[in-house]
């Protein structure tokens, strides 16, 4: 990929001589490293990989700009007559339509691109195009690409879902989503940058109703809180393995409820901590994620998720000491992460 990026030839010619490599390759499944931008102009690359019935992965990085496919025609009755093969939604899913076998896809829309939109019928008409898809990553997608109505369409039977910086949907979507027959089946959620602002909506995500949950991964710069008339929610799973909890600033508005029930750890005169923290401490401490082994939380100025957990066993070598018992294999972290006793 670096290559394609600083070559001083033409990166038209790098594409070709891939797009040549994937055509001689009947079996071809992925395609790895050598992910270049989508402008919804024809291109080699996409049409050969369209062609791949036994694809199992695909990634769409969606760049440019929709109409500089128009800029150089010349023939005024394509202003007449509608051209098919000329319209960006019909050829995303025409290159999306040979793919059965296929379970990882990827959405992801340059942010600084604000000309580019799949519409609503491009995505969901790609997502029922793929019955084998199982893994799925949306990020970037504008405001009127990817909404509410768009993500209460999606597959069902996904077993992971990543989210990351969607505009288009909000705590009712979310909340609507997570209480519905798609999340049942989820192994894994990440929410990244969604301004999710109620903890109700992350409630209904880390809850017992989904029973197949391990790995849930939450990060955003605003800390969510409540409306002062609900009612504060639990957190819990029986299920849930690991927890990337990354809430960047623990700002948040002064508590009102009657939170002794839950026994939070701040006395009167420190200053109010993020609500939604100190829940998932709170709720950790009371034994609601039994089978929990993993916490990555990059921001915890308080140290209440820290609080909870236990050092990392570090092995010693036989030269340090005589004799020593051996670590069990689930104890051994190599990631930084913390463990839980």
């Amino acid at each position: 990929m670096s290559l394609y990026h600083t070559s001083s030839i033409d990166r038209e010619e790098i594409l070709n001589l891939v797009a040549s490599v994937v055509m001689a390759c009947p079996n071809l499944e992925r395609l790895v490293g050598f992910h270049t931008p989508y402008n919804f102009s024809f291109d080699r690359l996409s049409h050969a990989l369209s062609m791949k019935q036994k694809l199992k992965e695909r990634v769409w990085l969606l760049t440019g700009n929709a109409d500089d496919d128009f800029d150089g025609n010349d023939d005024e009755l394509s202003n007449i007559y509608y051209q098919a093969e000329c319209d960006p939604t019909e050829r995303f899913l025409e290159l999306n339509s040979s793919h059965p076998n296929l379970t990882t896809l990827v959405l992801h829309q340059e942010t600084y691109h604000t000309s580019i939109s799949l519409n609503f019928r491009a995505i969901i008409g790609t997502f029922r195009q793929l019955p084998s898809l199982c893994h799925l990553s949306t990020s970037g997608l504008s405001a009127s690409s990817f909404t509410n109505m768009t993500l209460n369409a999606l597959p069902p039977n996904l077993k992971s879902l990543r989210l990351e910086k969607l505009p288009g949907i909000n705590d009712k979507g979310l909340q609507r989503f997570a209480t519905s027959a798609l999340s049942t089946s989820l192994e894994s959620i990440a929410l990244i940058d969604l301004s999710i602002s109620n903890l109700v909506t992350l409630s209904h995500f880390l809850s017992a109703d989904l029973a197949n949950m391990k790995k849930f991964t939450f990060s955003q710069d605003n800390a969510p809180s409540l409306l002062f008339t609900e009612n504060i929610p639990l957190f819990q799973s029986q299920t849930l393995e690991y927890i990337h909890w990354e809430v960047r600033s623990q700002v948040c508005p002064p508590l009102k409820h009657n939170t002794s029930t839950l026994g939070f750890p701040f006395p009167e005169t420190e200053p109010t901590s993020c609500l939604a923290t100190s829940l998932l401490s709170t709720c950790i401490k009371n034994r609601l994620f039994p089978n929990l082994r993993k916490l990555r939380a990059p921001h915890d100025p308080q140290g209440l998720l820290q609080a909870q957990c236990k050092p990392l066993i570090t092995e010693m070598s036989s030269e340090d000491v005589p004799t020593r018992r051996p670590i069990p294999s689930d104890m051994m972290h190599h990631d930084g992460m913390l463990s839980f006793s």
